[in-house]
């Protein structure tokens, strides 16, 4: 993991939660998506990227980072146990 110089993006091919952040690091998932044809320098004001952030502390998470646009998929339950079969309907008897 390396600094890079600061560099961010405008366009509408990404999300704007990606829009929203300047990238600092050359291991940023994030920053790595950014085609170098779409990458502007600077940070114009924009806030630290968060991945930036973890790999500048040194902060590994093993889970990915979600963003309002990708809320997280909910954990996996096991089945719990068995269900008793329903009970048949009771057939309506017609009328001759």
């Amino acid at each position: 993991m390396a600094k890079v110089n600061p560099f961010h993006t405008n366009s509408p091919e990404y999300l704007p939660t990606h829009r929203e952040v300047y990238h600092d690091e050359d291991t940023c998932p994030d920053g790595k998506r950014i085609k170098p044809q779409h990458r502007e320098e600077g940070t114009r004001g924009k806030k630290h990227c968060l991945e930036c952030e973890k790999e500048e502390h040194g902060h590994h998470h093993p889970e990915p980072h979600h963003h309002p646009e990708h809320p997280p998929k909910p954990p996996h339950r096991p089945p719990g146990p068995p269900q008793p079969p329903k009970p048949p309907k009771p057939r309506e008897v017609g009328r001759c």
